[in-house]
């Protein structure tokens, strides 16, 4: 009943939206040779001669590629490829089910899918439908499609061949079949060892709807054969889903594995895999969602060298290297000469993290890291000089902030940094290169995407979970520790900020910190601060945040700021020690000390009986400092209602003042 309805609702969509156009007593030929950018499909029918001649002129269905896919394709046009265009009867879209059988010998199979209001036969979009008559007056289809059928064909042309083959038949006898240079034979041997077979693996040889994906003999060059288990080996089979390289999606979903599926439920190996495109390349991703002692949680990415070969069980991607399994490890995706040549994506950052041999020797001897790789582009805003420049100054500290070792490996869904204990509401750790740093790295999620902040540079991850044998990447979109943002945009992308940031707003307040011919030093406090201010002082915060009282918000932030000095801590607490303190623009200078707390260092700001920590130093960037405090330095009586010295006693006030004002209007 559902099988009917389906098909029900597939003509329906088709009928209105692929353009299904019904012409009497028209051919395919005749239809054809009126489509210019069909015409080479066209001269093929027409000039070689084969069993399709016959078909041409009877009951069929024919998908005609257009010149463009005509161009693309590489392969051989003979009549095996004519003949894996056609369908020996004449089917309405309404008719297709979810698959068909094309004339080739061996009838393999051609998949339908549904995907929004496109239909799709394999990887080709149907673009235009036509129901016709042959010259004899027997029912014809034809539909224009955006890609070639390309067809999976033994070496020999023994009829035999041809027949039912399925996707360990090419797994097992790789070289039997025209897939170019390609062979499957390392990974089928690896599999005899592990019981293909006698019993295991049967998917590869059983009927129904798998994606299969087949590591190639390169894949094996730098990798040993024994780190394919019988887990991984069921994590490149998909069930019950022919994920095919196009259409490209915006969203791609990652759907369970045969392993996920057999570990449902258990504390054991869970696997995950999507099929996605980047940079115009096909790739399969395979996401480990449990790990084990034996592959750790996080992704592994393939390269799919050759996509979309239709077997009877499926569809089967050959694929560059092996999913789950995380053989490089940080040192040999970062610090080798190969890197640059082998691992494109991380080829900047690597040019200078080979230029300190002791951070890349740490990295070989860690166990269990983090490391945060920009991208080629994030090293783009500056120009190579300059780049080469601000880091060759200062390359242990920036190079250092990329590098966690804070064991286990943070992944984008760890939880301490969606669920972090800190009041602050994120998860930091310390820098531990170079060994005197006293850097921290904070990590958040926003908008469900993991974010991090190190010296001061927020960036976005924009690739997570990247595996390695002894730890996890994530590329991210900035160099940290290299200012590029203002104090005013620093404030406003913060999320310990905000608070500040919004009170900022009044009156423009926030607009001379996006000067850059000014530098600044600003004490800024934590959202968490200026809750503390609600609960403790609840009417001047509602005066501070309601808006109608700028000057008020002015003056309690110009008890934080210093206009004309970039000041780092140190060089705070120097001058505190020296007796003159940190100068704001409003009301006595502040005074910031260092002292040991619980066995810790802390600095902290202190003003007439109010002690701040200072929780984060040294947010460096384009125009000064920031440097984070946990308490705002104020008191009740710092909040008014005048130029004078009247106190705000209560929200009495407020409503008078209000009252007075609305009378006067």
């Amino acid at each position: 009943m559902v099988g009917v309805v389906l098909n029900t609702v597939i003509g329906m969509i088709l009928f209105m939206g692929l353009g299904l156009q019904f012409t009497a007593a028209e051919s395919i030929l005749e239809m054809l040779g009126r489509r210019t950018q069909y015409s080479k499909f066209t001269d093929l029918l027409k000039t070689k001669e084969g069993l399709h001649t016959a078909y041409l002129d009877n009951y069929v269905t024919v998908f005609a590629p257009s010149n463009d896919a005509m161009d693309m394709f590489q392969g051989i046009k003979d009549e095996n490829f004519i003949l894996n265009h056609m369908v020996s009867s004449a089917i309405a879209t309404a008719e297709m089910g979810e698959r068909l059988t094309s004339l080739m010998p061996g009838h393999p199979p051609i998949w339908v899918r549904m995907i929004t209001s496109n239909l799709y036969v394999n990887q080709a979009r149907v673009v235009f439908t036509f129901a016709l008559e042959s010259s004899s007056g027997k029912k014809q289809f034809l539909y224009l499609i955006d890609s070639v059928l390309e067809p999976l064909v033994p070496t020999d042309d023994k009829i035999e061949d041809f027949v039912d083959i399925k996707a360990g038949d090419l797994l097992t006898n790789s070289g039997s079949y025209k897939i170019g240079d390609f062979s499957t034979k390392k990974f089928a041997d690896r599999l005899e060892t592990l019981g293909l077979g006698k019993g295991n693996f049967t998917e590869f040889n059983s009927f129904g709807k798998f994606t299969f994906f087949l590591p190639i003999d390169s894949a094996f060059e730098n990798l040993t054969l024994s780190t394919i288990d019988y887990e991984v080996v069921r994590a490149h089979m998909v069930p019950d889903r022919l994920m095919f390289t196009k259409p490209q999606k915006r969203r791609v979903e990652s759907m369970p594995t045969v392993q996920y599926n057999a570990s449902r439920g258990s504390s054991n190996l869970r696997v995950m895999a999507k099929v996605f495109v980047k940079d115009n390349v096909p790739m399969v991703e395979s996401q480990t969602v449990v790990g084990t002692k034996a592959h750790k949680r996080g992704t592994v990415d393939a390269k799919i060298v050759l996509a979309n070969i239709p077997v009877q069980n499926g569809i089967v991607h050959l694929i560059d290297r092996p999913l789950v399994v995380m053989a490089a490890t940080l040192w040999e995706h970062l610090c080798t000469e190969k890197t640059g040549k082998h691992n494109m994506r991380f080829r900047d950052f690597a040019k200078y993290l080979q230029k300190s041999p002791k951070l890349c020797e740490r990295i070989n001897k860690t166990s269990d890291a983090t490391l945060l790789v920009p991208t080629n582009e994030a090293f783009r805003f500056l120009s190579a000089s300059e780049m080469d420049g601000k880091i060759s100054a200062d390359a242990e500290r920036i190079l250092g902030l990329h590098f966690i070792e804070h064991p286990p490996a943070i992944l984008a869904d760890d939880v301490r940094v969606t669920n972090p204990q800190d009041d602050s509401g994120m998860f930091s750790v310390p820098a531990l290169f170079p060994e005197d740093s006293e850097e921290r790295v904070w990590f958040w999620n926003k908008d469900g995407k993991l974010h991090v902040d190190g010296g001061g540079i927020e960036a976005e991850v924009v690739e997570a979970n990247v595996g390695a044998s002894n730890g996890v990447i994530h590329s991210i979109n900035r160099v940290l520790g290299i200012p590029q943002d203002t104090i005013e945009r620093k404030l406003a992308r913060d999320p310990m900020m905000s608070k500040t940031f919004d009170l900022g707003k009044q009156e423009h307040f926030n607009d001379q910190l996006n000067k850059t011919d000014l530098q600044f030093t600003f004490l800024v406090p934590t959202d968490q601060a200026w809750d503390q201010i609600k609960k403790d002082f609840a009417t001047a915060y509602k005066v501070l945040f309601m808006g109608d009282f700028f000057y008020q918000v002015h003056h309690i932030l110009e008890r934080h700021l210093q206009v004309g000095a970039k000041l780092s801590i140190n060089e705070l607490v120097k001058a505190s020690q020296e007796g003159k303190g940190f100068e704001v623009m409003r009301g006595s200078p502040l005074q910031v000390s260092t002292q040991e707390d619980n066995g810790e260092m802390v600095t902290t700001v202190s003003k007439d009986g109010i002690v701040a920590r200072v929780v984060r130093a040294n947010i460096e960037c384009t125009n000064g400092y920031i440097h984070l405090i946990d308490k705002v330095v104020m008191k009740r009586r710092d909040v008014t209602l005048g130029g004078g010295g009247n106190v705000l006693p209560s929200i009495i006030a407020i409503i008078t003042t209000w009252m007075v004002s609305s009378l006067l209007r």
